[in-house]
């Protein structure tokens, strides 16, 4: 049997006073009703944090100034978009977020590599992928 993995490693520079107490209310939620509610404000969704599952479904630590974001198996990343797109309207709305992913699988399995890519900003998402681009060119020659 074969495993999947999804992978990247990424962060944010010069991260402030405020901007860590942000984010540690809201990576760092342990699920009472409260506490969601004001997530979901923050982030203009529903999360649908409970305990059954890892909140914020991605790995993260806090450094000195810094966020260091990283997944070694697994991530939700449109979570994770609407997270950093939050903070990018509430903190820094003129910058641009962006991250690479790998798609690996522990065996060589036809079909099982690539990974993708996201750009976000305070006011949109754009995501793609190797499958996607590779399908554009083909058809573009066929």
């Amino acid at each position: 049997m074969a495993n999947n993995y999804m992978q990247f490693s990424e962060n944010i520079k010069s991260i402030t006073e405020n901007e860590r107490k942000w984010l540690s209310s809201v990576l760092g939620c342990i699920g009472s009703e409260e506490q969601i509610a004001w997530i979901e404000g923050e982030l203009g969704i529903g999360v649908g944090i409970d305990e059954e599952e890892d909140w914020p479904r991605f790995e993260w630590e806090l450094q000195e100034s810094e966020l260091w974001i990283y997944a070694t198996e697994d991530c939700d990343l449109g979570i994770l978009a609407d997270i950093i797109s939050a903070f990018l309207r509430k903190f820094r709305p003129k910058e641009v977020f962006t991250l690479t992913w790998a798609e690996v699988c522990s065996k060589p399995r036809l079909g099982e590599f690539g990974g993708g890519w996201m750009y976000v900003t305070a006011n949109k998402t754009i995501f793609g992928d190797t499958w996607s681009e590779v399908d554009k060119i083909r058809k573009v020659d066929e």
